[in-house]
């Protein structure tokens, strides 16, 4: 469920929301004094819901007031949704159904017409300059048509062949016209798990320790899509050092940073203007807000392919880049089974990458260290992973291979490439998924999913090995045929050619 940046209302909230740091810091006791009633606790009212939307510093107050109306009206617009969605999703039995699918696009324009006419009932600046709107909105006139064209969609898909089904449907939307239906009490799943989809990426963000509760609103708002956007620039900053060091030499180069550095930066600002807030929620027993960000996937990668196509000109390069980005959709292994992501039971296996998975059962104050925690320990058990595999390879290839360096100290080149591939696999791995899971006692247990792309890895190890393991140069005929006589020269190039032949098995 996310509201669409392509109508002109989104598009101002976005711009508002996003063009300035946030500043919805704990504000002074003068302004908790002076506070209306309505910035922490919304007013109830037969017939009508309420919304409250809060924009930063504006040096024209008229345009503050403006501006947080319709931050306001699109506060009203994600509330009205999201009741659609969870009628919808209890109905067809499935929050990933083609009907639910359908109405996140179809209904939009129905929503946001309907929250123009909402009311704004009073504005309100604090001391430090945040400017606060409260909108009322009649249900009786507003989702009436937004009643008929969820039931016309459902139409489609359920037909004449279940008109009983579509009756039930007719009953339960009923329910649009009550207020009460727009409190949700209960934890909303996608705290516990993101949502599945294949084309789309989520991110939660959580904030805490807020006196008024919009400020905490906002926060967790901006927070899920710092993390939105850290996980799309780290998935792709991972894709483009991995594809640039198969075909276009070291990424840690001038070239190659340069290269990823403008990829990367582009690809975050695509995801501040393309990213969606699908909902909020707000935990009254622990103060804590959180928030539910959307990104499409097929959006990310549209725009990384066309900027790529104005820096690389070999469509051969370009196309294997397109297919590494394709791994982006479509992971199976980020879905859930009986209550659980597959990850955790089964690692998964994919051709070009290493996953590992990382736990931790401490007790924290905030979710958020935990977490953090699993993500530590994901990591390093991922580096230590392939440290061992890398290892356990340059000790076969020496014991197999070592003669035909006439002697060479290989055990010390060993822990060389070894200690590379650790630095590598901390350095380049990317956080995947994250997990938290509850049992009856209320015990916590965080678990975090790391994976490292083998190819960008492999070349760096080849390069190690090339450098560490000397193979002697010849610098003329004479002096080649003395060489390959007295140290073996074409046998350590082969022996070399052995060992990459063994790292690719890794991949």
């Amino acid at each position: 469920m996310y509201i669409g940046s392509e109508h002109g209302l989104i598009k101002l909230f976005l711009i508002i929301a996003l063009s300035s740091s946030p500043v919805y810091s704990q504000s002074k006791e003068t302004g908790k004094k002076d506070a209306p009633k309505w910035v922490n606790e919304l007013p109830m009212s037969p017939g009508s819901i309420f919304a409250v939307g809060m924009v930063n510093r504006y040096f024209d107050k008229k345009a503050g007031e403006e501006a947080a109306a319709q931050s306001a009206r699109a506060e009203l617009a994600q509330t009205i949704k999201v009741n659609v969605k969870t009628i919808t999703s209890t109905w067809s039995g499935s929050s990933a159904s083609g009907l639910v699918s359908s109405l996140e696009k179809s209904i939009d324009e129905d929503v946001l017409a309907s929250v123009q006419n909402a009311k704004i009932l009073e504005t309100w600046v604090d001391p430090e300059g945040l400017t606060y709107a409260l909108a009322e909105l009649p249900l009786a006139g507003a989702v009436s048509a937004i009643q008929k064209k969820v039931v016309d969609e459902a139409k489609k898909t359920a037909g004449k062949k279940d008109p009983k089904k579509i009756e039930k449907l007719e009953v339960s939307l009923k329910g649009l016209k009550d207020p009460k239906s727009y409190v949700r009490k209960d934890k909303p799943d996608w705290i516990k798990a993101l949502p599945e989809e294949d084309d789309a990426i989520y991110a939660v963000g959580i904030a805490e320790g807020y006196y008024f509760y919009v400020n905490g609103r906002e926060a967790a708002k901006d927070k899920s899509r710092g993390e939105l956007g850290q996980t799309i620039k780290s998935e792709v900053q991972a894709i483009l050092t991995d594809w640039y060091e198969v075909n276009s030499g070291e990424a840690s180069g001038a070239a190659g940073q340069s290269f990823i550095e403008e990829m990367t930066n582009s690809v975050s600002e695509a995801t501040l203007s393309g990213s969606q807030i699908v909902e909020t929620w707000y935990d009254r027993s622990s103060k804590w807000h959180y928030a539910l960000t959307r990104m499409s996937l097929s959006q990310v990668i549209s725009h990384v392919n066309e900027k790529a196509k104005e820096k690389v000109k070999d469509p051969k390069k370009l196309k294997g880049l397109s297919d590494k980005l394709g791994k982006l959709i479509n992971r199976d292994y980020l879905k859930m089974q009986n209550g659980y992501p597959v990850w955790i039971n089964k690692i998964p296996k994919d051709k070009g990458a290493v996953f590992a998975v990382g736990m931790d059962e401490g007790k924290y104050f905030s979710q958020t260290k935990g977490i953090e925690k699993a993500k530590e320990s994901a990591r390093t058990k991922l580096a230590k992973t392939i440290g061992v595999q890398i290892e356990n390879i340059t000790k076969t290839w020496i014991e197999s291979e070592g003669s035909s360096f006439g002697g060479e100290p290989l055990n010390d080149y060993m822990s060389e490439i070894t200690k590379e591939a650790t630095d590598v696999s901390l350095e380049g791995s990317q956080i995947m998924a994250t997990f938290v899971a509850t049992d009856k006692a209320g015990k916590q247990t965080f678990y975090a999913l790391s994976r490292l792309y083998t190819g960008g890895m492999l070349a760096k190890i080849k390069r190690k090995a090339s450098q560490t393991i000397k193979v002697p140069e010849a610098t003329s005929q004479e002096d080649n045929a003395q060489k390959i006589l007295s140290s073996g020269r074409e046998s350590a190039k082969a022996a070399l050619e052995k060992l990459n032949a063994a790292l690719d098995q890794l991949d």
